[in-house]
This record gives C-alpha cells, structure tokens and sequence, in this order.
C-alpha cells in the first residue's frame, strides 16, 4: 500500500523586487521613461452585462454557431465540454475552506521524492486508511488510522507517496478555490448560452460563499501569487456573464462587489506597484483592469490605464524595447501577452482601442521577426500564438496580422472561453510560404540573428550578447549561448525546463547547456556585453560581441558568420592568468566521430552543469578533427574543429529539451592564458558540399589561417590573436577576424570580409579602414562590385581599380544613385553606416579604403554589482594519514582557513550561509553545517565545501576520499576528488562520485581515484547536490588517505597542532 509522509517545512523565494533590484535587472531598462497617458475621451461602459469578455450580441452570434451543432468549431466543443460540466456542478453542494490557501506555498503542491505534482483528495467522515508499510518517519499506526470529516490526502501519482500536514493541505486548499473560481465561470457561460437558472443559481451560491468565508480577502485564497491573477480572471469572467440573472439581488451584487472584487483589485494594484515593470506587475494590473471595467469603476480603470508605476502606459513604454519584445525575452513576452488580454478586451467594449497604442502592435510585429525558419518559437515546435494576430486583426487591421492568420487553423483559434466570440470573417487559405526574414540585431535584448538563404531552408544563427536578462527565470541567456538551424532543422537545444526540476537552474541556466563558454568552471557573473561588429551584407552575415566581466580577470569575445552554406564561430578569451576553458555544443541528433574516444569514468565534473554530462568519452589532440550529428537521412550537421593549441574532446549525454531527454554534447577544452576555437558548422544532407578545410598558419601560432575548399570556390579565413594581426603569404590581416573567397576560376577574390580591423588584403585586394571598421567587398559581375558597411562603420569610401569609365554608385539593388566623385582609376564616396551599395564602371579594383568617421561613445553599461568569490587561503598541505586539514571541523580560524564553502549562484540571498555546530557532531564536539537554501520553492541550491592544495603531488597512486555526513531529511549529496594537471588546467577525471542520498544518521560516503602522472595540487570537495527539496547537512570527519578504501578516521595534523 501507500506510505504516509509527514509535512516538511520550507523556505520561500526572495521577493521579486529584490530580485530584480540585485541582479540587475532593473539596471538594465534603465531610468523610467515618460509616457503618454491614455485619453479616457471615449471611454463608455456597456449599459448591460456581460461586458468584459462578451456582449450580448456576441452571445447571440455564438448561439448560432453552437447551433450547427459542427464539431469541428471550437465553440460548439467549448460548448459541450462546460455545459457537461455544468450539469454536474448544479447538483454538487460546495463549502468553501474557510482556512484559505497559504501565499507562495508551492512546496506543497509536490511530491518530495519524484517533484511530481500531487493529487489531492478530501476524505469523507470515517474514513480508514490502510497501507502495509511502515511510513518513514511517522508516528501512526502502521495498521491503520482513522480520518476526521474533511481530511486531505495529497498522493504521488509516480510512487504512490500520501502526504498529510498543513502544508500541503494549504497547498490542496488554494486549488480547490481554484476550481471553484473556474466553475464559476464554467457556470457562467452555461447561464448565457442555455439561460438554465440552475446555473445562475449555483454560481450565486459560490460566489457568496467566497464573499462570507473570505471578507475583504483578509485570508489568502489561494497558495501563490499569480494564482490569484487566474483565480481572479476566472471569478470576473464568471460572474460578468450570471451578475444579471434574477438569482441575484441587488444585495448579493452588492456583498459580492464590496468582498471580493474590489479588495482583489486594490489587492492587485498593490502587487503591480510593487513589482514594477516585469511581467508579474503586467499580470497584476491587468486583473485590476478587468475588475475596474466589470464595476464600471472610471477612476480604477484610469488608474490601472495611466498610474506612474504600473498603469498599462506606462509598462509599454518601460517594458517594451523599440523591436517590439518584451524586456524580460521570450520566456515571459506571451505570458504577458495573455495577461494583457483582461486589460484589451474590456477596454475595447468600453470604448478604448488599445489594439491601435504603437507599443502593443510592436509587441505583435516584434516576435514575428524571432521566428526559425520553417516559422516555429522554440524547441518543441511550437507556433506563434495566432489568437492574438487574429483577435488584433479585428480590432486594428494591419496586413502583418493577416499574413500570421492567413495559415493558421481557425477551428483552434480560441485558446481559452474568454475568447469564444472569435469568429473570423475570413475563410482559411493555403498555407503560405515561410517568410524569408532578415538577420537583425535586437539591441534592447542584446540578441542578435544571423540569416542566410530562403524560408524554410534558411540558416539561423544567434548569440546572446547583452545580459542574463532574468537568470532565475523562464528565459536564461548566459553571456554568448549559440542557437543554430540549418538544413530546416533546429540543431541546437535551448530554453529552460519547470521551475520544480533541480535541472532548471543545475543545467539550463549554466553557460555549458547554452553553448556558450565556461571559465575553471566558474559561475558566470553579473556581464553586460557590447557588440563591436554586426553587418548583414548581401552574402556575409557578420555579428561580433566581447565582455570582460562574467568571468573575473578575462575578456571574451565571440563572432559568428555565415557564409556560403556553411557557419564560422570563433570564440575567443584572454587573460593575464592561466585558465581553463570548455566550449560546449550540444545538438539534437546521433552523434558520430572518427577520432580515438576513450571512456571516462564518472559524470564529465562536479559542478557548473557538468555533474548532468555523463557517458563520458574523451580524447586529446592538435589536429584539425570532426563530429556529426544525424537525425535522419536527409539531414545532418558536421563540427569542424580547427586544430591548434592541444584539445581535450570530451562526449557524452546531455539534458536535451527537458531533463528527461538526452542530446549528445561535445566540449572543447584547452588551457593557458588565451584560448581561441575556430570551428565551422556545415548543415547537409547525405554529403556535405565542404570538402576540405586545413589550417594553414602553424599549429602553435596564435593566430588561425584556414583554408577551406568548396565545389564553386576557395575560402581563407583569418582570425588574429592579441596582437590583432594574422598573415599568411599574401593574406594579411590587421582585426579581429577576416575572410577572402576565390572563385575557382581565376585569382581574383569573390569577396572579402574585414571585421573590426584596419586592414585585410588577399586575392588581390586589400581593404583598408583608418579606425577599425567593418567592411564587405564582392565582385557581382563583371565590373560590378557591391560595398558594405557594419552598423557603426561609416565615412568616405575610396574605390581604386585599374580603370574607372562611367562610373555609377546606387544604395542596395538598383536604389537611388549616391552622390560620387570620380577620379582617374578612382571613385569616391560617403557611405552610411549598415548600407549597401552597388557600383558599376570599374574594372579590376583593387583597393577599397575608408576614412571612417569616428564611433559614437559606447553607452555605458552597468557593472558587475557582485563581485566573484575571493581565492582561498594558501595554506600548505600536511603529512600524516589524513591529508585534510581541519578534518573534523573542530577548529574555527580567524585567518587562513584551509576550508571555503561555495555555491553556484551569484544572488546576493544565495550565499552560502553554513556554520560550524556545536550541538551535532559525529566525533569530537562539532561538525559544520550546510543549510538547504531555496532557490525556487521546492528547488534547494547546491552548496559545497571545497579544500585546495591537499596534496601537493600524488604521482601515480590511488587515493580515497571519505567524509561522514548526515541531513533532516532525505537529501543528496556527492564528494569530488581533483587534482590540477600541467596545460590543462583542474583534472576530474575518475574523481566524481555518483550522488548519494543520506538520511537522518551518520553515513560514511567514499570516492577513489586513480591519478595519472604529472597531477598536481589535489582538492577536495564536499557537496549538497542541487535537487528538489532536500534538507540541511551536516559534515564530519572528512578524511584523504592513500589507499583504493576508506580506513578508521583519523585526526589530521593541522587540527591537532592547534590544540
């Protein structure tokens, strides 16, 4: 039978504002900006209910459509399906809690051990409960016990766990007014579409019960805060359709109105305030809004319309960048958009058209410009929420809209019953095409898009480049994460998994699962970054980004390309100190590879995410090596990593879409001062059309010149080191990065691409600029050239050739002409900055140079507000059987602590809080104490003891690792033993247990490794995994010792020396 769990308790979440205020995010959108207020001119409410979601005549139009009796319209499914419902609800007596729910108490709404949601059942009087286990730990009876009238039993679906206590009966008792808010409108819309008084009359009888158990909404209706938003838009819409029934009297209108909707509303706007401009404050006014309209209140609708902290105007003008997105990204841009609809469509039946405010149809336009190429959102395939495109078409027309609805099944257009009146005039086309979108830089996300080719083959290619955005939530963007599609299909995994995963913040938030770079396996600090290069040329797409603060004392930079058929990444990171650097890439797909992998032992490491990388095989190289991903026959993705510096490869499994799907991984990892990746990414189907790529410029030069050979043509790549210059023969480059492109047919460049340098010459050009700019040459056909300049590139061009006769210059493809002087065997001309121009009348150029008009001022950014954590003491290793100093903890230093007690979160709340406890101990009179500390409700942070410089060198012997450890309540936990190696940087290799989950007594937990030669500085690690729920640790006696097996504790010689 089942087992009886006794309640947990939990910590909460910090408060969002303080969350925002911290890390930063309201830094990034920067002062307030002024708006212009909402005219209330028009403004008249609708004489009759309903009037929020519906009107009369609206009831009308749908009665006829249900009328059909055509199951393939959504209304008459809607219809059947609450009408059911209804039938079954006028008959069911509801009492409602007078307990309430309790506020943000998501824990208890999941199981402890599978994070499952639970099932909550009330019990009727007399019930017995028998199970056959003994629960652990409880103090009832084994055999059987009896239920008082009303008890909750929360059971997991999963593993079959019954839970009892007051923190999930809270939990249970806020879905059930849930439920109750959502019959209510079920309710509702059965009174308006059949007119049955039954309807009306149970509706009544719930909405007053709420009005009489919940006066004033003194106790919490419900466990969470957004919660309420839908508990609230349920009660409205429920209530707009019944209120005018003759169930009601003028007195219950009135109770109804004074003890739920308006302290909700004043709830509401209180919460909006307070949370300012993020999508939670959207939410919360909205409901406001649709209660001010439902009570016909004018000074609550204006104050929701035009208040300073939260009023809708104001949050399109803080809140929505000059691309039309949302400023939280994409993660919670139709999130809000679904808030924002208890806000339009009342408005829009009382008068005012918000469909027409300019900010709001950009935040219609502004994803559209996001879409993959086949014209999907995410991972999972999903499309773009078409509701919204048609209820706006309505309202406002705009041949954008229509061109997002033009394909789209009607018959599923309503996403939910307050939009059951949308019934569109226009009759469904043939799907069109696509759309073939440009590549763009989103400069208020800091996300920009690199396209080449045509819809729905067209290539995608994206970089995070401003900030985190919001790291804790739905969208994370680790400085530099890449998003490849290619060959019509997405390659790259992304996104984030349900707050009630430990994946969510163990792996979908960490630089390692969004492709981007992870330094000594640090965590990635508060970076805002800057793009120095971004041209999207007639054959190039060019995106260049560099930071210098997410990981302390490196700068990084990394450009993107798109060129003919295939991608360039060069990723780049210098520094004073030596660091080891992991590049990741992570595809969907079966992976394959022709060098000599050998298999790793354990997870791919401790911490950083790459505890979740586990199949491990690995190999080092200097060569130029490939891997392939195939997903069917048709297509496939091949990495091209140019060889260099020394390479570790290291496959394996990772989390994919979500923590139950696995995507095979790759990372590259080197070590030193700089590190520089030039890889290629080439889409194909059976064969790639690449046939060749080779490094030309010595494996242990710093500078990269590759070449790379296609069917039509030869292509140079050149990508400079510190000192910005790259040659090769002929082939000099002064910049960052650079390529040149001959035709197989003759010597003379295709083109050629100079990024943020002063020079690039090759194939019988040379490009020049006086500032370091961005420059794009091509020969379109004979005596033809195209020119092209960065989006901060600009001033007077100069075209040398050997001959100049009637020389034309025009903007884009056949644009208006451009105003030119010409010369003897020269043309010269003012060119903008991110334009293209044509110009015809030369013959055999040679040289394009700029005198480039200075760069505006970078706008500045904000700083890292926290700092990284400071190094350990040095404190020199010990002799003796145990190697750990301060073993047993019983020492509590003022200076040089051997120990530091770290996580990998970077909030200020988040810090480790651990102590040293005087009152358990395993042996001797302490150990130390690492708290479970809530980063989301139920996710615990991960948090780890960490000794550096155990051993100085173990050379070639095995050691093992043992502490005793213990917790509260059931908890995870894992130990690490490393070692740093010589050019490579921290070795884990074979050092990383598998996790252990301790109970309440004191366990010996153990790894042993083997080390290799040459291995160095050992440390040891202690760790409290990241993990749904989970409790305190407790650790003791940590012991080092040479040997395959853990011995007796002994005290260590450090310890003992200090008395």
């Amino acid at each position: 039978m089942r087992q009886i769990a006794m309640p947990v308790q939990f910590g909460v979440m910090a408060a969002a504002l303080a969350y925002h205020t911290a890390w930063g995010y309201e830094a990034r959108l920067g002062p307030k900006k002024a708006y212009e207020k909402i005219d209330l001119g028009a403004l008249k409410f609708p004489e009759r209910h309903p009037l929020a979601f519906y009107t009369p005549a609206e009831i009308e139009q749908i009665k006829q459509i249900i009328a059909t009796g055509d199951e393939s319209l959504p209304q008459v499914r809607h219809y059947r399906a609450f009408t059911a419902n209804a039938e079954k609800w006028v008959e069911e007596e509801v009492t409602i809690d007078p307990e309430g729910g309790a506020y943000r108490n998501l824990p208890g709404g999941l199981c402890a051990k599978e994070s499952t949601a639970l099932m909550h059942k009330r019990l009727p009087n007399g019930t017995w409960l028998r199970y056959a286990a003994e629960p652990e730990p409880v103090s009832l009876s084994p055999e059987q016990v009896r239920l008082p009238d009303g008890a909750w039993l929360h059971v997991c679906p999963t593993c079959g766990t019954v839970y009892q206590g007051e923190v999930f009966d809270s939990y249970a008792r806020g879905v059930e007014n849930l439920h109750f808010a959502q019959r209510i409108q079920a309710l509702g819309l059965a009174y308006a579409f059949t007119g049955d008084e039954r309807c009306a009359r149970r509706a009544r009888q719930i909405l007053l019960g709420f009005a009489e158990t919940y006066p004033g909404m003194s106790t919490p209706v419900n466990y969470e805060d957004l919660r309420l938003n839908y508990w609230s838009e349920y009660m409205v819409s429920g209530y707009d359709l019944v209120c005018d029934s003759p169930a009601f009297s003028a007195q219950d209108r009135d109770a109804i109105e004074k003890n739920i909707f308006r302290p909700v509303a004043e709830n509401r706007t209180r919460a909006a305030d307070r949370e300012g401009r993020n999508n939670r404050g959207a939410h919360a006014i909205s409901q406001a809004a649709a209660i001010g309209f439902l009570l016909r209140d004018r000074e609550m609708v204006d104050y929701c319309l035009n208040n300073p902290q939260s009023g809708f105007a104001y949050l399109m003008a803080n809140c929505v960048d000059d691309d039309g997105l949302w400023s939280e990204r994409m993660g919670y841009h139709w999130y809000t958009m679904r808030g924002l609809l208890n806000f339009t469509e009342p408005a829009y039946r009382a008068g005012i058209n918000l469909y027409v405010h300019s900010r709001y149809r950009a935040m219609l336009t502004g994803p559209m410009q996001l879409l993959f190429p086949e014209g999907g959102l995410d991972n999972k395939g999903s499309r773009i929420p078409v509701v919204h495109y048609a209820i706006a078409q309505l309202r406002a027309p705009d041949p954008r809209f229509e061109r997002v609805v033009a394909s789209a099944d009607l018959h599923s257009l309503p996403v939910d019953v307050r939009t059951l009146w949308l019934i569109p005039d226009w009759k469904m086309g043939a799907p069109e095409a696509p759309e073939t979108l440009p590549s763009k830089n989103f400069t208020g996300w800091g996300y920009a898009i690199l396209r080449s080719g045509q819809a729905p083959r067209q290539t995608f290619l994206s970089i995070s480049w401003l900030d985190h955005a919001i790291y804790l939530g739905h969208a994370p963007a680790p400085k530099f994460g890449v998003i490849y599609h290619g060959g019509g299909r997405l390659w790259t995994p992304f996104g984030s998994s349900a707050y009630t995963t430990p994946q969510c913040g163990g792996w979908f938030r960490k630089p390692v699962g969004n492709n981007a770079l992870t330094v000594d396996g640090q965590k990635q600090q508060v970076s805002f970054g800057r793009t120095v290069a971004f041209q999207a040329g007639p054959r190039l797409q060019i995106v260049e980004a560099e930071e210098d603060q997410a990981y302390a004392g490196v700068t990084q930079k990394r450009a993107l390309m798109l060129a003919d058929g295939y991608a360039v990444d060069v990723c780049r990171a210098t520094s004073d100190e030596e660091h080891r650097y992991d590049l990741a890439l992570r595809c969907f797909g079966e992976l394959s590879t022709k060098m000599g992998l050998q298999p790793r032992p354990g997870p791919l490491g401790w911490r950083a995410g790459l505890e979740y990388v586990d199949d491990v095989r690995s190999a080092r190289t200097s060569e130029t090596w490939s891997a392939d991903w195939r997903q069917d026959a048709e297509h496939a993705l091949r990495l091209t990593m140019l060889g260099g510096p020394a390479t570790e490869v290291l496959v394996g499994s990772a989390p994919g879409r979500s923590p139950d799907d696995r995507a095979p991984f790759v990372l590259r990892r080197r070590s030193g001062k700089e590190a520089s990746f030039v890889s290629l990414l080439e889409a194909y189907g059976s064969d790639p059309a690449i046939t060749a790529v080779e490094r030309l410029s010595p494996r242990e030069a710093e500078e990269t010149v590759v070449k790379v050979s296609r069917p039509e043509a030869t292509d140079y790549l050149l990508v400079s080191a510190g000192s910005g210059v790259c040659c090769h023969q002929d082939l000099q480059l002064d910049g960052d990065f650079g390529i040149v492109s001959l035709n197989q047919s003759g010597p003379e460049a295709h083109y050629a691409q100079l990024v943020n340098g002063r020079r690039l010459s090759g194939g019988g050009w040379t490009l020049t600029a006086t500032l370091p700019g961005t420059l794009y040459l091509e020969c379109a056909a004979d005596g033809e050239y195209l020119l092209a300049t960065g989006s901060d590139t600009s001033g007077m061009v100069t075209l040398r050739a050997r001959r100049a006769d009637g020389v034309r210059v025009e903007t884009g493809g056949g644009g208006p002409a451009v105003g030119a002087t010409v010369a003897p065997g020269a043309v010269s001309f003012e060119a903008a900055a991110g334009q293209t121009y044509r110009i015809a009348g030369l013959s055999a150029l040679t040289e394009a140079a700029l005198a480039a008009d200075p760069r505006p001022a970078a706008e500045s950014v904000p700083v890292a507000t926290v700092a990284a954590e400071p190094p350990a003491a040095t404190v020199p290793p010990i002799q003796g059987k145990n190697r750990v100093r301060n073993s047993g903890f019983e020492v509590t230093p003022t200076e040089g602590d051997p120990w530091l007690v770290e996580n990998s979160y970077i909030e200020k709340w988040l810090q480790p809080k651990f102590s040293r406890d005087d009152t358990v101990a395993h042996t001797g009179k302490r150990s130390l104490r690492l708290p479970a500390v809530t980063w989301f409700s139920p996710i615990t942070c991960d948090m780890w003891l960490h000794q550096r410089n155990v051993v100085a060198s173990p050379g070639a012997s095995t050691w093992t690792l043992s502490a005793y450890v213990r917790a509260d309540k059931p908890t995870k936990v894992r130990l690490a033993l490393y070692g740093e190696e010589p050019g490579w940087g921290e070795n884990d290799e074979g050092g990383v247990s598998p996790t252990f989950e301790i109970g309440t007594e004191w366990q010996r937990i153990s790894v042993t490794r083997q080390f290799r030669p040459g291995i160095t500085s050992v440390g040891v690690v202690v760790k409290r995994e990241h993990q749904a729920f989970g409790g305190d640790v407790w650790v003791d006696d940590v012991q080092l010792e040479e040997g395959a097996a853990a011995t007796e504790y002994a005290p260590d010689s450090w310890t003992q020396a200090r008395g």
